[in-house]
């Protein structure tokens, strides 16, 4: 029962930590999402960017200048939020296998015998150069490697097998005893971050779908429109004709 008990408490520490940093980071994102988005509203406005052939349509498009600060919000919110939950799990993984590993006592392990153990193993093609060398009439080195790389090629045997071998023996594995806390989180978290990377995706395909193809499809009319038509805003027009009168008063 108390096994138990401490499987729940853990299960629950760990999911109050995963809700509360999606919570703060997604505050964070949501506050900058929104004054992000403001800010470029008002640049876009001031540009006359909503501006539009006709009333009806500006009321449309004016419906931008509210809506995107809030998808912008809850976009930010909830990436920053994913974020979040990705660090937690990352730091979380992390602890534990720092915690494994100095359980298990590396530094007794005796890394010098491991290294000299792989650095005699031999590729398939060396012991079959040895085995023919044994009790053979074939004296030459170079004809017995012949031999043995011919026997090779019948079989179908695969050379990258004999590459990886010798990858083994050139490999430092001293290394194993200096860094393997950093080794083994390195390859969890980076395994967790590939995962979260289509969460990632996901959410943008999501919102660029759901939320912003009515805007997006608007602005491409427009665009479209603009082209065809020649359509300028007030905004343009008018920048168009200060830039036009200070030139003319250089010239």
């Amino acid at each position: 029962m108390e096994t138990f008990d401490n499987i729940i408490n853990t299960i629950y520490d760990f999911g109050s930590d995963v809700f509360l940093a999606f919570f703060d980071y997604g505050f964070i994102g949501s506050v900058i999402g929104l004054i992000g988005m403001i800010f470029i509203i008002r640049k876009l406005s001031k540009a006359g960017k909503f501006d539009r052939p006709n009333k009806f349509w500006k009321f449309l498009a004016s419906i931008n200048k509210v809506y995107l600060p809030f998808i912008a919000m809850i976009f930010c919110g909830c990436l920053f939020g994913t974020y979040g939950v990705n660090t937690k799990i990352n730091e979380h993984v992390e602890n534990t296998i720092y915690a494994t590993v100095d359980q298990m006592n590396l530094e007794n392990f005796d890394v010098s015998g491991f290294d000299k153990h792989m650095k005699s193993q031999m590729t398939l093609e060396e012991m079959l150069i040895a085995e023919l060398g044994n009790g053979s009439n074939v004296s030459n080195t170079h004809e017995t490697n012949i031999i043995a790389q011919a026997m090779l090629q019948e079989m179908g045997y695969p050379t990258q097998i004999d590459d990886f071998v010798k990858e083994l023996r050139s490999f430092d594995w001293s290394v194993l005893k200096k860094g393997s806390k950093f080794g083994l989180s390195y390859i969890a978290t980076d395994y967790i971050d590939g995962v979260f990377w289509f969460a990632y995706r996901f959410l943008v395909v999501f919102f660029l779908a759901s939320f912003l193809k009515l805007s997006i499809l608007e602005c491409i009319i427009f665009i479209i429109y603009s082209k065809l038509t020649g359509f300028r805003s007030n905004s343009a027009i008018e920048t168009l004709d200060h830039n036009t009168a200070i030139n003319s008063e250089f010239v």
